[in-house]
C-alpha cells in the first residue's frame, strides 16, 4: 500500500512458494529511526504484532521518505529469501514497456499482430488484428479471463499461439477482462521489439539502476520470460521498486521511468 504522504509497506504472503536468495539486495536502504520520520514507533510495533497473529504473512517491510523504517519476518523467513510476486509482476511489466516507448522501441497504438506475423495462421478471430499495445496493457484486448485461459495458455507447448488462436470475448477496446495471457503477449512484443529478452532489458534499464535482482523469472517454451507472474525478488527489492514509483520514476538525477508514464499508470484506464 503506497500512501500520498511518502510511506510504503509491503507484504508479502506465506502461499507464494519461496527460493532462498543466493545473496543481499544490491542496494543497502538507509535505516531511520521511526520517530524521525514522523511514525509513531508504539503503533508500529503494534502493526508489526498484528502482523505476527496472521499466518499467511511471511514479512513487512515499511520505508518512508526513502528510509528504511522498520521490517519484521515470519514463519521462518527474512530479508534475504525471495517470493514469487505473482500479479505484481505486471506493475514491473509495465514500468519496462513504458521505458520502451520512451527510447521509441514501441508505440501504444501499435496494432499487437504486427509483432506475431509467424501466427497469422493461428487467428480464428479476425478481431484480434484490432488489439493493441495500450489494449493489452489495460487489460481490453477481448481475451478471455484467466479463470478460462489460465491453464490452457500455459500447459500449451506454444504459450503466444495459444493465446492468439483464442475466440475474444468483446471487442478489443470496448470493454476489460483481467487476462495474464494477454500481459504474457507484452513481454514476447517487448523481446522482440528491443531485440533483447525482457530479463536483459529489464537488467539493464531497470534492475541493475535501482540496485535490485530478479532471482528467478519463468519462461514459456519460446524462451519468453512470463509477462504476468513467477518473477522472484526479495520484500526489500519490491519495496526499492515502490520507492521509485514514490520519486515519479526518478533515481538521483536518472529518469528512469517517464514521469508521464508514472501518472498514466496511476489513473483508472476503464469505467
Amino acid at each position: 500500500t503506497i500512501s500520498f504522504s511518502g510511506l510504503l509497506i509491503l507484504l508479502f504472503f506465506a502461499c507464494q512458494r519461496n527460493i532462498q536468495g543466493p545473496e543481499e539486495s544490491l542496494f543497502a536502504w538507509p535505516a531511520a529511526s521511526p520517530e524521525s520520520q514522523n511514525i509513531d514507533n508504539q503503533k508500529l510495533d503494534a502493526a508489526f504484532d498484528a502482523a505476527s497473529a496472521r499466518s499467511f504473512i511471511n514479512g513487512v517491510v515499511v520505508a518512508r521518505n526513502g528510509y528504511l523504517v522498520g521490517e519484521r519476518y515470519y514463519n521462518g523467513f527474512d530479508k534475504n529469501d525471495t517470493h514469487n510476486i505473482r500479479s505484481v509482476s505486471k506493475s514491473f511489466l509495465s514500468a519496462l514497456i513504458g521505458i520502451a516507448i520512451e527510447q521509441g522501441a514501441i508505440l501504444m497504438d501499435t496494432k499487437i499482430m504486427e509483432y506475431f506475423p509467424e501466427y497469422t495462421g493461428a487467428v480464428q478471430d479476425g478481431r484480434i488484428y484490432d488489439a493493441t499495445i495500450g489494449d493489452l496493457l489495460t487489460m481490453r484486448g477481448g481475451f478471455p479471463g484467466d479463470r478460462d485461459s489460465y491453464f490452457l495458455v500455459t500447459s500449451s507447448v506454444d504459450w503466444v499461439r495459444t493465446t492468439l488462436s483464442q475466440q475474444l470475448l468483446f471487442n478489443p477496446g470496448s470493454a476489460s477482462k483481467y487476462s495474464t495471457a494477454g500481459t504474457h503477449l507484452l513481454s514476447a512484443i517487448l523481446t522482440k521489439a528491443v531485440g533483447q529478452s525482457s530479463l536483459e532489458f529489464a537488467t539493464e534499464n531497470l534492475f541493475k539502476p535501482i540496485g535490485i535482482t530478479v532471482h528467478d523469472w519463468n519462461r514459456d517454451p519460446q524462451g519468453y520470460h512470463f509477462g504476468g507472474t513467477d518473477m522472484f525478488f526479495t520484500i526489500r527489492d519490491i519495496a526499492r521498486f515502490g520507492q521509485l514509483y514514490l520519486d515519479n520514476g526518478k533515481l538521483d538525477s536518472n529518469q528512469l521511468i517517464p514521469v508521464s508514464w508514472i501518472e498514466q499508470s496511476l489513473k483508472p484506464s476503464y469505467t
